[in-house]
């Protein structure tokens, strides 16, 4: 499993289609999806429009095909990335980085 995050959205983000892709690639139900599209769009109104980051747990199998669906359809999406490579095993440092 990966952590994707829909961080915002840009003018004209198709809010259907977004909803509908969670529920095909992450098995999510349609109001939980629709949830997170809502809560997306809540936040400030500029042209890269920041709302509530969401944070999804994507399949490994999926998650180059959600990023670059959901990008076409106007989410500003990034993943997290866990680097313990210089932590002790209990301590994990996540780090977000844009995918598109």
């Amino acid at each position: 499993m990966a952590t994707i995050v829909l961080a915002g959205w840009r003018v004209g983000l198709q809010k259907i289609a977004l909803a509908n892709l969670q529920q095909e690639l992450l098995q999510l139900s349609l109001k939980q999806a629709k949830e997170n599209v809502d809560r997306l769009l809540e936040g400030e109104k500029n042209s890269l429009r920041p709302g509530q980051p969401i944070m999804l747990d994507v399949p490994d199998g999926v998650v180059a095909e959600f990023i670059t669906r959901a990008n076409t359809l106007g989410a500003l999406v990034g993943f997290v990335v866990t680097d313990i490579s210089n932590q002790p095993a209990s301590d994990t440092a996540a780090t977000m980085q844009q995918a598109a």
